[in-house]
């Protein structure tokens, strides 16, 4: 009977009710619980900009900005319990201290435990770059002046000059002889003919694991120095006035910069932000001429290719984040007529040149570590 008397003032005075070991009963409203956060103390921030170089109005940021759990978690906290409750969180040890009804506490602790096996969910990322580029040359050519001078050498008034070739010069030569009789016989005529197939293949793997919601960064920088201005100076010595070169040296930074940040569901979808820039650099020498005196400097040749987005994975699947197929066409016709075929004489020279960036990512998330 006292059982169902102390039920009844519960649910008719919103209390609850507890034995001590000696017997006695208490009858409270308020109870008062620590809830652990399993959750880093820093602050994060990580951002990530491209720009054209030359001017700052076009560019693409990428922004992870600082994520402060226990603040955004009091305030959710807040919003479970009553009026008569509070909420008082502890930077330093990741607690949380709670003071509500049995109820709204119970709703509490169900939703910290909730969070603490989404931010304590592990995330490993397999994250692939090919960078394929293939290069082909193409040369043919006809010169018939070889057989043409030979009737000049014949004392013959007639000659014929081949236009200059364009052909490249690795294009092997072959001999074609012209049979018959008279001035002709035995003379050749040079064909040239080449070609050439280069592929390159570069294949980076970034292995990466972080916690779930948790940005991570990886860099291949390189540093690259170059020359960018050669002057003369006028130096005063005891002999005279001579001049003096003073070079003026610059470095950059060039390399693949991965930044992503996955966020693993529990129906084992990945969400992921990812950013990629992949910038290199070659040197090439430009010269300067005044009055006859020059000078050459190291000017910087970029290649950059840039990628940001965000998307969907399924766990353990390797998906096609993005790429880029870049096709470049160079050709070089030498004739005596434009409308000429390279049977009377000419060259022609090509080149076609493929760039291929592949991007694929594979995650894994784990839980209960």
């Amino acid at each position: 009977q006292v059982g169902k008397l102390l039920d009844l003032a519960d649910a008719a005075w919103g209390v609850n009710h507890r034995v001590t070991d000696d017997g006695t009963i208490e009858i409270f409203r308020l109870e008062t619980k620590v809830l652990r956060l399993k959750a880093l103390p820093q602050k994060v921030t990580n951002v990530v900009t491209t720009s054209s170089e030359f001017t700052t109005d076009s560019k693409s940021t990428y922004s992870a900005t600082a994520n402060d759990a226990l603040a955004d978690m009091k305030q959710t906290l807040l919003a479970m319990g009553t009026n008569a409750g509070s909420v008082v969180v502890n930077p330093d040890s990741q607690s949380i201290v709670v003071t509500d009804t049995v109820d709204a506490v119970n709703r509490m602790q169900a939703y910290i435990d909730q969070e603490n096996k989404r931010l304590t969910r592990r995330v490993q990322l397999v994250v692939e770059e090919l960078f394929v580029t293939s290069k082909q040359d193409s040369s043919d050519g006809v010169n018939w002046s070889l057989l043409y001078d030979k009737l000049l050498g014949n004392g013959s008034p007639n000659t014929f000059t081949s236009p200059t070739s364009v052909a490249n010069a690795n294009a092997g030569g072959i001999g074609f002889n012209v049979r018959g009789v008279g001035p002709f016989s035995g003379s050749s005529v040079l064909i040239n003919a080449l070609n050439q197939m280069g592929m390159t293949v570069t294949e980076r793997t970034f292995p990466l694991s972080t916690i779930n919601g948790d940005t991570v960064t990886v860099g291949l920088p390189n540093l690259f120095d170059y020359v960018a201005e050669v002057s003369n100076t006028a130096v005063t010595a005891t002999t005279g006035t001579i001049s003096a070169p003073s070079i003026t040296q610059k470095s950059d930074k060039y390399g693949a910069y991965l930044t992503v940040t996955p966020e693993a569901e529990d129906d084992g979808q990945v969400l992921a932000s990812v950013n990629l820039e992949d910038r290199t650099g070659t040197l090439t020498p430009y010269t300067v001429q005044v009055g006859g005196s020059g000078t050459t400097v190291q000017q910087r040749n970029i290649q950059e290719s840039t990628f940001s987005a965000r998307t969907l994975l399924r766990v353990g699947v390797t998906h096609l984040v993005g790429g880029l197929d870049e096709i470049a066409h160079t050709s070089t016709q030498a004739r005596m007529d434009k409308d000429a075929p390279l049977i009377l004489g000419g060259s022609d020279d090509a080149v076609k040149s493929k760039r291929h960036i592949i991007l694929l990512i594979t995650a894994v998330s784990e839980d209960n570590i």
